[in-house]
């Protein structure tokens, strides 16, 4: 598990540049650090990395939760195959 913070001058500059790159944060992010666990292994050859990434679905539910007690995320699991 990583975890880092960014300043606000970091944080005003990534949001812009997302918007330059029409992406999300939560996807420019994610990106760097698959990007970065890729370069840590040193692989000669085409390695699969995985993203885990929490989904709100309330919104999605039939019934409203309201206030609710409970985990109404999913984590969906995505596959990338870098070479």
């Amino acid at each position: 598990m990583f975890h880092w913070t960014l300043f606000s001058t970091e944080t005003t500059k990534l949001v812009a540049r997302c918007r330059e790159e029409k992406t999300s944060v939560h996807g420019a992010l994610c990106a760097a650090f698959l990007l970065a666990n890729a370069a840590e292994v040193k692989s000669p050859n085409e390695i699969i990395i995985k993203c885990r990434t929490p989904v709100n679905i309330r919104k999605y539910l039939t019934i409203d939760v309201g206030i609710n007690l409970g985990e109404y995320i999913a984590r969906p699991s995505t596959a990338h195959r870098l070479s």
